[in-house]
């Protein structure tokens, strides 16, 4: 009898393993990233942007130009910090960032003196983004250990100061924003990123009293200046994970 049951348990042994082995082989393989990217972070940026500014004469052309539109070339430098949160499922990503960028991103004209206003100098024509920022939905994937692929996009604001031969003011902007970017993370909370975004600020009126000033027929009756602002976006950054 006790040979028998040492050879019954024996028996239950060698089927119970072999049925956890077989489980453990059935069982689906499941994503095992090396770090976490849930939770909130916060970072620095810096990078520069390009693009164009577009003056838009309503009502009449520019008296001593005899244009109803202008377009300047834009360039420069910007800085500032980034705020977000993510949630991981898997390999996927999902998320809010927000931002806020100190700019000099200025436009540039070549066209000289202004015919038919007394050989007067242009000076600055165009507009100077002080500042932006953007707040963004964020979408990605990691394909590999550590790195983030993602598509963005969402709101955008900022503060632009157009010029026509004199200063026009400045003008709080509120426009849209799409970009894709590539982050990794070089330590459990640390990563680096680097990123592109295109920033339309739209349009917005400009008041004209300072321009009417000068009279001399440069600024007809009825004419309203509108200005608008876009730009390419690409900057670096390091972010602290929580």
């Amino acid at each position: 009898m006790k040979k028998i049951l040492m050879a019954s348990a024996a028996l239950l042994t060698m089927v119970a393993s072999a049925s956890a082995a077989d489980l453990y082989a059935k069982a689906p393989v499941q994503f095992a990233p090396g770090y976490n990217w849930t939770g909130f972070y916060i970072g620095a940026n810096a990078g520069y942007a390009g693009g164009d500014s577009v003056l838009g004469f309503n009502g009449a052309p520019l008296g001593g130009l005899g244009t109803t539109s202008l377009t300047t070339t834009s360039s420069g430098f910007i800085g500032g910090g980034q705020i977000g949160y993510n949630w991981q499922a898997q390999a996927i990503l999902y998320g809010f960032e927000a931002d806020i960028q100190a700019a000099n991103v200025k436009s540039t004209s070549g066209l000289g003196a202004l015919g038919g206003g007394g050989g007067l100098g242009l000076g600055d024509i165009g507009a100077t983004t002080n500042y932006f920022g953007t707040v963004r939905a964020r979408f990605g994937v990691m394909p590999w250990d550590r790195s983030l692929l993602y598509v963005t996009g969402g709101l955008a604001y900022g503060q632009t100061s157009t010029s026509f031969l004199l200063p026009l003011g400045d003008n709080t902007k509120i426009g849209w924003t799409v970009g894709a970017g590539l982050e990794y993370m070089i330590a459990p909370n640390w990563s680096v990123k680097t990123e592109y975004l295109y920033v339309d600020l739209g349009k917005d009126d400009v008041n004209l009293s300072a321009l009417a000033a000068l009279g001399g027929g440069l600024v007809p009756a009825g004419i309203s200046l509108t200005e608008q602002s876009r730009m390419h976006v690409v900057r670096a950054g390091v972010n602290y994970h929580f």
